[in-house]
């Protein structure tokens, strides 16, 4: 992200700038306020979730060559990124709409990517709660909007596990 000179490329750091420059659009938890540990904690947490997806990606759609890619490894990162989405799933599971009890904020927004991408490597129907999540998030006009007319690197609605190899 460029504003004037400065470059920002972390997207937990992209966020903690705009919120801060932009108090009046209402998608931060100043210092001092309740929610805030809250709120650093999900920004952050958005970023773990976000992990498993890129190495996921690297594993299914980077790496051309199959003989590159290992079964094992997109195994374990497939099981890894469930267990990240479990802990949302549980945390929403109280009947909440966004990750914070006063509503939509930002870390909505980091979030909402991580299980965007999340979903084309593992069903988020498993996990109502969290499914019910993402369906308040897709149907947002600014998360439509956010979309590429035409996907970039994901060409799939979802890609599955590679069969084992049978010896």
């Amino acid at each position: 992200m460029q504003d004037g000179g400065l470059t920002l490329f972390e997207t937990g750091a992209i966020t903690e700038y705009l919120v801060e420059k932009y108090p009046e659009k209402g998608f931060a938890c100043p210092p001092g306020s309740a929610e805030r540990p809250q709120w650093l904690q999900w920004l952050h947490y958005a970023e773990t979730v976000a992990v498993h997806g890129a190495t996921l990606t690297q594993q299914h759609i980077v790496i051309h060559e199959d003989k590159d890619r290992s079964p094992l490894l997109m195994k374990l990162e497939r099981r890894r990124l469930e267990k990240a989405l479990e802990v949302l799933d549980s945390h929403l599971s109280d009947g909440r709409d966004y990750l914070l009890e006063s509503g939509f904020s930002a870390v909505d927004t980091n979030m909402g990517y991580s299980v965007h991408i999340a979903g084309f490597f593992t069903p988020l129907s498993a996990l109502p709660h969290l499914a019910g999540y993402y369906h308040r998030l897709s149907s947002r006009p600014a998360f439509k909007k956010s979309l590429p007319e035409k996907p970039a690197i994901y060409h799939r609605d979802f890609y599955d596990l590679p069969p084992e190899p049978v010896c």
